[in-house]
């Protein structure tokens, strides 16, 4: 299920959101998109890139550093993307807990 489709069935129903607390730990890191990522259409089928290719992307290069997975989600989106239309704006941002 696309992002999109997920915002629109929220959108429907009425929804709490809650406070959470979490702990971390040294060298933990946090990956948020916006679902332009998730939602762009590319690849042979043109379907969406989809929640599962962008949690590849990370389980796959989570120990590169910050600057090089920049690169990486970046040349990953324009491979999949290829000539097909740029449907939204895209956001990704990753940061790493360091006590340093």
């Amino acid at each position: 299920m696309c992002f999109i489709t997920l915002y629109r069935i929220l959108l429907q129903r009425s929804y709490q959101f809650k406070d959470n607390s979490i702990k971390v730990k040294n060298n933990m890191k946090f990956y948020c998109t916006t679902d332009g990522y998730i939602d762009q259409n590319g690849g042979e089928k043109g379907f969406c890139m989809g929640r599962k290719r962008f949690k590849e992307i990370i389980q796959e290069n989570h120990e590169q550093p910050m600057l090089i997975q920049k690169e990486i989600f970046t040349n990953n989106l324009q491979q999949y993307q290829a000539d097909t239309e740029r449907n939204d704006d895209v956001t990704v941002i990753g940061f790493e807990i360091s006590s340093e």
